[in-house]
Parts: C-alpha cells; sequence; structure tokens
C-alpha cells in the first residue's frame, strides 16, 4: 500500500501504533522547524510528556442531538490525519468532547505542542473543509519527510 494513499484514505485512529506515531512524527516536525529548542527539550515534550492522541471533531460531541449528524457528514475524516493530533493528556481530558470554539481552541492555544499552537491560530474554526485542508498538508509534509524528499 502506497503511504501517500494510506494516509490520505486510512482511518490512522484505529491503530494505536500508527496513530502515535504519525501524530508524534508530525508534532516533531513543526518542533524541529523553529530551531530554537535543544533536542533533549524536544525529546523530552514528544516522549516525557503523556499525551493523548487528540480527535479534534470530537467523535462523540458532548451534545448527542449532534452527534449522528457529525458521523455522517465526517465519515472516516473523523478518525483520519487531519483530525487528529497530539495533545498533553490533562489537556485533552479536561476539553473532552466539548465544542471547537468553546472550549479546544482556547485550550489548544496554551498547549505546549507548537503543533497544537500553530493549528490553533490557522484554524479558528473547525469544520469538514478545515480537515481536509489540513489533512492534505500534513499527508504531504510526512510523505516528504518519510520519502527523504525533506531533511527537517
Amino acid at each position: 500500500m502506497e503511504i501517500t494513499w494510506a494516509l490520505e484514505n486510512e482511518p490512522v485512529a484505529w491503530i494505536a501504533k500508527a496513530k502515535a506515531l504519525v501524530c508524534r512524527l508530525s508534532a516533531l516536525m513543526d518542533e524541529l522547524s523553529v530551531g530554537d529548542r535543544q533536542s533533549e527539550d524536544v525529546r523530552s515534550c514528544l516522549f516525557d510528556t503523556e499525551i493523548d492522541v487528540e480527535h479534534i471533531e470530537s467523535v462523540n460531541h458532548r451534545d448527542g442531538s449532534k452527534r449522528e449528524q457529525i458521523w455522517i457528514n465526517w465519515g472516516d475524516e473523523l478518525h483520519q490525519i487531519g483530525n487528529l493530533i497530539v495533545l498533553e493528556v490533562e489537556v485533552n481530558r479536561s476539553i473532552s468532547n466539548e465544542d471547537y470554539v468553546q472550549a479546544k481552541l482556547p485550550a489548544y492555544v496554551r498547549s505546549g505542542f507548537r503543533i497544537v499552537q500553530n493549528h490553533a491560530r490557522e484554524f479558528p474554526l473547525w469544520n469538514l473543509k478545515a480537515c481536509k485542508r489540513r489533512k492534505q498538508r500534513e499527508v504531504n509534509r510526512l510523505v516528504s519527510y518519510l520519502c527523504g524528499n525533506d531533511p527537517l
């Protein structure tokens, strides 16, 4: 299976190791892109910090009346790389399945992960169109790095 196709089409959220590796690698690329942290700080940030892989659009939205429509509209996009991001465990648990703008976005701004902070700046609103745009960008970055076209 070609890596690009897999990252674009497979619901990686169902594969725990793949989800963790892909999301940590994506976060690592953001941490290293600025170059102002020591390698030990980056390692500690990504491997010593307890993380969850957050569904940006909640699979089980707190407002139960919205769930079925979200599942229908989003389909597998809910579980693909565009809708997944690393997040500190305590932050993820505090925002749970709350609304993106009201609860998640303010928490994302305070995250210690650059990828989450950058996401908050780039996406003040979160919808399926934004998710697909983010997915394409993440797939391109990951494939470029993994296939040797981007030295970081």
